[in-house]
């Protein structure tokens, strides 16, 4: 006679542990995901009720106004939904978060603008210079004339922009 579990006995409980372990796992991930999901509510709360930088700068007053429904939309969600899966409260949080990473594009679009006007520029007046240089006589006349004509629009239609 042999001591201890039975073979199908023992198999059987392992089985029962790593389900257990697997359920306590995943209803870990899903507490983690909610409190992610409802300290970010409360923070862009917090940040649109302040009058954000980001959000004021670069969001319209009424994409603001929606975003505070959402809020208060996704916080009562939060009350009813206490039992969800951890990838319920991740897709609710990166919809939740689609506004600030489009103010974020907005910002880095508009000082990304910057760079490319100033290089803009700079390349006009080089090649302005370059057409209008003597070293370049040999070049027929139209053609210089057709680059300074361009370089000239582009600058005039830099400072049309510029000035609004």
């Amino acid at each position: 006679r042999r001591v201890g579990y039975a073979k199908d006995a023992l198999d059987a409980a392992v089985k029962a542990e790593v389900r257990y372990r697997s359920t306590d796992e995943a209803v870990i991930e899903a507490e983690n995901r909610r409190n992610d999901y409802e300290t970010y509510i409360f923070s862009l709360r917090d940040r649109v009720s302040s009058g954000d930088a980001l959000l004021s700068e670069y969001a319209p007053p009424e994409e603001v106004a929606q975003l505070s429904q959402d809020l208060e939309e996704a916080e009562a969600w939060t009350y009813d939904h206490a039992e969800e899966d951890a990838s319920v409260y991740a897709e609710r949080l990166k919809a939740l978060q689609k506004l600030e990473k489009d103010c974020e594009s907005r910002k880095a679009t508009l000082e990304g603008i910057a760079e490319k006007v100033k290089a803009l520029k700079a390349s006009a007046r080089k090649y302005k210079a370059t057409a209008t240089a003597a070293v370049y006589e040999y070049i027929a006349a139209e053609k210089r004339e057709a680059i300074v004509a361009e370089c000239d629009a582009n600058t005039e239609w830099l400072g049309g922009l510029e000035r609004g």
